[in-house]
């Protein structure tokens, strides 16, 4: 076994994210809004484009022309649906990714489902949390279709976020007071200027190593 083998989190990651309001693929303002979003979620930077986004709906849609072939021949212009769903659904084990129900018109009703992005580079923390915040941004922007970014560890993502603006001010703290400490005790300029000239580097040569060294 190679001990020196990238981490595999550098080639592949998924990131899990569940559309809380699906678009109706039959009208097509929604159906472009919903394509549109999924282009802009995979050009984030990390995030692996090319269609390689794991998503039910363009397998769905195939199957669903596919359904309707007969009359696609006969001239009629074709619109997609999830009228076909519960079929496809069946065809292929009836995995856990789409939400729906018949609903009264016999006409079915897909709730939420999920898809997954594949991200690359992201065996550092710092990557993830930024890849992450950008996504939630999109997500953001598309309130139409209620999505939530799904991670086990988006509590410690969003402190990486923060940690650098807090770090600098909390320094920042350290060097005033440990500078007026040190004027009230030795009442030197110049040697007051060295202590926290001394006590600034310190700090800096602390956040140098932070940046470059993995977490993982």
């Amino acid at each position: 076994m190679d001990l020196f083998m990238p981490p595999v989190f550098n080639t592949y990651f998924p990131i899990t994210v569940i559309v809380n309001k699906p678009p109706n693929i039959t009208n097509q303002e929604e159906y472009d809004s919903f394509y549109s979003m999924m282009n802009r979620l995979e050009t984030v930077p990390g995030i692996r484009g090319d269609n390689r986004s794991l998503i039910f709906l363009p397998q769905y849609e195939r199957y669903d022309k596919l359904s309707n072939s007969f009359s696609i021949l006969l001239g009629e212009k074709y619109r997609p649906s999830f009228d076909n769903l519960p079929t496809w659904m069946n065809a292929i084990g009836n995995p856990p990714l789409v939400k729906y129900h018949i609903g009264e018109d016999n006409k079915t009703e897909v709730t939420s489902f999920r898809l997954t992005l594949l991200g690359k580079g992201m065996s550092e923390w710092a990557e993830r949390a930024r890849a992450m915040q950008h996504i939630r941004t999109i997500l953001h922007d598309q309130k139409q279709f209620n999505a939530t970014l799904f991670d086990c560890d988006s509590a410690i993502l969003s402190i990486i976020l923060t940690v650098g603006t807090d770090l600098i001010g909390s320094i920042a703290v350290t060097v005033v007071c440990m500078a007026i400490v040190c004027f009230v005790f030795i009442a030197n300029f110049n040697a007051v200027a060295v202590i926290t000239s001394i006590i600034a580097s310190i700090c800096y040569g602390g956040c140098l190593m932070k940046k470059y060294r993995n977490p993982d």
